[in-house]
């Protein structure tokens, strides 16, 4: 947003404050000026797409050899931690930076299956990467060894208290996971993991644990997977076509 009001006229001020981050605008203008822009994908969005691949889902036998790649997606740093997560528990990330136009890095991001493992994910990295937490319990979920979370208490006010709809979820489906205040300890398996999962109608509970319902030996449901709709319509068709190898 800081960026974008740059662009178009807006002076502003951007500084490090107490307690955060402190923006000013001083003498806004009467008009603002037109611009014409790329508008990046979201990479919110874009990582459920990496995730699949990196838990295998993508059919190797299709176009893409097990692997995506999604393009123009939105590069701000302070939206990547979810890439630099992924890349930590071992994931294949790489990431091709294009222009974008005025103000906003955007790029095309690649990633295929992987042999994961357990992280501790940083408290500094939180911020960065808040509605991205339930995706990193799923993967932690088949990963190798204990993913540790803290410091994401701001989850327990989103569309649902997430960290105890994740840990009840990850239970409920036959994964270890110890639940915390301020996060979770999940245990990986390769074990196949059945059962029902409970969403609170929350968008990224629903997309998170689909992709273990579509991962090969699962046998999950999901009560209601329309919540879905909210951010990224068209989701579960294309999870379909990725399990088929049929890349977009």
């Amino acid at each position: 947003t800081e960026r974008m009001l740059e662009q178009v006229g807006v002076g502003v001020i951007e500084h490090a404050g107490e307690g955060g981050w402190r923006v000013e605008l001083r003498d806004p203008p009467t008009r603002l000026d037109p611009l014409d822009f790329r508008v990046p994908g979201d990479l919110s969005s874009a990582a459920f797409v990496l995730a699949y691949a990196a838990l295998g889902g993508v059919d190797p036998g299709g176009g893409g050899g097990g692997g995506v790649t999604v393009r123009d997606v939105g590069l701000n740093p302070t939206r990547t931690a979810f890439l630099e997560v992924l890349e930590a528990m071992g994931g294949r990330v790489d990431v091709d930076a294009v222009s974008g136009g005025p103000g906003e890095a955007m790029g095309h991001i690649a990633t295929s299956s992987a042999r994961l493992h357990g992280v501790r994910v940083p408290e500094r990295d939180i911020p960065r990467l808040i509605d991205e937490i339930p995706l990193i319990a799923v993967l932690a979920a088949r990963a190798e060894g204990v993913t540790t979370i803290t410091g994401a208490e701001e989850l327990r006010h989103k569309e649902s208290d997430r960290i105890a709809t994740v840990v009840q979820n990850l239970r409920g489906v036959g994964v270890t996971v110890e639940e915390r205040p301020d996060g979770m300890g999940v245990e990986g398996s390769d074990a196949p993991l059945s059962g029902h999962v409970t969403t609170a109608h929350d968008h990224r509970i629903a997309m998170a644990f689909g992709l273990l319902a579509r991962l090969p030996g699962n046998d999950i449901t999901i009560d209601h997977p329309h919540a879905a709709d909210v951010s990224f319509p068209g989701f579960w068709d294309l999870l379909d076509r990725l399990r088929k190898g049929r890349v977009p």
